[in-house]
């Protein structure tokens, strides 16, 4: 028994297609061994599960964006594709030279400086000091999600200006549009900074959907008019508001 059909190789292949609802395996094409099966057989091509556990592995596929859009992935299999895993999208340089830079790096000056217009104060944001957990782009959007190794601070940052940071001091949360240079119209946007001695939101509309409302703990309700015109303070019967309390 040749004992090289029971170990693993290492190959490289495009996605084919997903498996389904409920089955995290993807369909490949492993290459160049299946680059010219026919369309006919393409039904047949080996379903492999991600190699770690608890990881969903998704991309462009030949079924749904072409041969030529689709994303490269490698793979680990023994040498019949009886059996085998996904590693994960593969990377690929734009040349050969050592010199040259891979086209899908993640633009740090980018980063840096779409947080410093986001205000954010990200400390040490030093490009030794940044692990990429994520970094998509396209012609939706991109999506870029790291954290600081070294202070263990965190952001998850979309092109469309929404942005999430954890950080030691603070934990900013924005949604909408980058700020807009001084005098420039500006899309309505969202902001929530949670500091150890304040929350401060703002927004265009603040929708607070809940049966009770809690503006403090002094024992006493709050209380107005019944009316949707301003009116005289005398004369005016006041009431509580059962639902909020300050």
């Amino acid at each position: 028994m040749d004992e090289d059909l029971d170990r693993l190789h290492f190959y490289k292949a495009k996605i084919y297609d997903y498996c389904g609802p409920y089955d995290d395996r993807l369909q490949v094409r492993i290459l160049p061994q299946m680059v010219n099966l026919a369309d006919s057989e393409c039904g047949n091509l080996p379903c492999f599960p991600p190699f770690f556990k608890g990881q969903v592995i998704m991309g462009k596929t030949e079924k749904d964006d072409g041969y030529d859009n689709a994303d490269y992935v490698y793979c680990v299999a023994v040498p019949d594709f009886t059996y085998g895993y996904v590693l994960g999208k593969s990377n690929f340089f734009e040349s050969s030279s050592v010199s040259v830079k891979m086209g899908d790096s993640y633009n740090y000056k980018a980063v840096e400086n779409f947080l410093d217009k986001m205000q954010v104060s990200f400390s040490e944001l030093e490009y030794q000091n940044i692990c990429v957990q994520s970094y998509t782009t396209g012609d939706s959007g991109m999506m870029i999600d790291f954290f600081n190794y070294k202070t263990g601070e965190k952001v998850i940052m979309l092109t469309s200006g929404t942005i999430v940071t954890i950080q030691h001091s603070k934990v900013f949360i924005r949604v909408g549009t980058p700020a807009k240079p001084t005098g420039s119209s500006t899309k309505p946007y969202s902001i929530v900074d949670i500091t150890p001695t304040a929350i401060n939101i703002k927004t265009p509309n603040l929708i607070i959907d809940a049966k009770h409302i809690s503006l403090g703990k002094h024992g006493q309700k709050l209380t107005g008019v019944l009316g949707l015109v301003p009116t005289a303070v005398d004369g005016q019967a006041y009431s509580n508001v059962s639902n909020i309390s300050v």
